[in-house]
């Protein structure tokens, strides 16, 4: 594998993991194990854990999230990958070097095995050639001008709804606009409440047997 270079956004859950105490470990071991693959791996977190501010807590998280999915993306032994990325953080901060760093992902990655189901879930769906990413809709006034007068004040107007859709394309993220009536919104939204309908009564079909569904 190539040189590790980490994002700048990761580089403070790095170090939050290489200053937590033995006691933090433990606590954040125990969590780790707690959580179940159909929750969300950014929370929200209900509490603190061990003076672990919350939005720490979401920082460390992501933190081994990205670290799995590394691995899983590279086919990256974790012991392997754990040794490149604290040589990559010590190289690209101020950090006084030490074994902290190495030893705590250890522990935590060892203990966050539901984590790792999440990622393989959130990889099932990146098979796909393009994943939603965001959408916003834009909503615009348009006036129709009589051509024979312009000054008339009996004008007509439209309003267009404009549909924007954010997806992540081969790891670029992409758009594209779609105009809608209102009718057009009706008819989507009533193809959503359907799609959530169907999820419903299979989650509640299976419900009775061993199947966790995993909320990406």
């Amino acid at each position: 594998m190539a040189d590790i270079k980490i994002p700048n956004k990761f580089l403070g859950g790095f170090e939050i993991i290489k200053n937590l105490s033995n006691s933090q470990i433990e606590s954040l071991s125990d969590f780790l194990k707690s959580r179940t693959p159909s929750e969300k791996p950014d929370g929200p977190f209900a509490s603190e854990i061990v003076g672990i501010s919350r939005d720490n807590l979401t920082e460390i998280v992501s933190t081994i999230y990205s670290v799995i999915h590394l691995s899983v993306s590279y086919k990256m032994p974790l012991n392997e990958l754990i040794k490149d990325l604290s040589a990559a953080f010590f190289s690209q901060s101020q950090s006084p070097i030490n074994d902290n760093l190495s030893s705590n992902l250890q522990l935590l990655l060892e203990n966050a095995n539901n984590l790792k189901l999440s990622v393989k879930a959130a990889d099932v769906m990146r098979e796909k050639d393009k994943i939603y990413d965001s959408s916003r809709v834009l909503t615009d006034l348009r006036y129709i001008f009589d051509n024979n007068d312009l000054k008339s004040d009996n004008r007509l107007a439209v309003i267009i709804h404009n549909l924007k859709i954010a997806y992540q394309h081969n790891k670029n993220e992409e758009a594209f606009f779609v105009a809608l009536s209102l009718d057009d919104l009706k008819d989507l939204k009533q193809q959503i409440d359907r799609a959530i309908e169907k999820e419903e009564i299979i989650k509640a079909y299976y419900a009775n047997q061993e199947i966790v569904f995993v909320n990406l």
